[in-house]
């Protein structure tokens, strides 16, 4: 059986899943720090990387993430 390859919307929500776990590497934030600047609860914080297409664009700019128009 041949292997498929991830859709665009796929790899989008990788990319957006991937970004923001990096800079919260990059700053050393814990869940609850990148919560908190985002202003929504850790569980929250949790459940829309899980799903990264529910995150807001205000949300994504609060942890400095730039976010250009039509890249969702």
């Amino acid at each position: 059986m041949p292997k498929l390859q991830p859709g665009k919307a796929e790899k989008n929500r990788r990319r957006v899943k991937g970004l923001v776990n990096l800079r919260m590497i990059e700053e050393g934030w814990e869940a609850d720090d990148v919560a908190k600047k985002m202003g929504i609860s850790a569980t929250t914080l949790y459940r829309r990387l899980d799903d990264p297409d529910t995150f807001t664009v205000g949300e994504l700019q609060a942890i400095g993430l730039e976010v250009k128009e039509g890249s969702r």
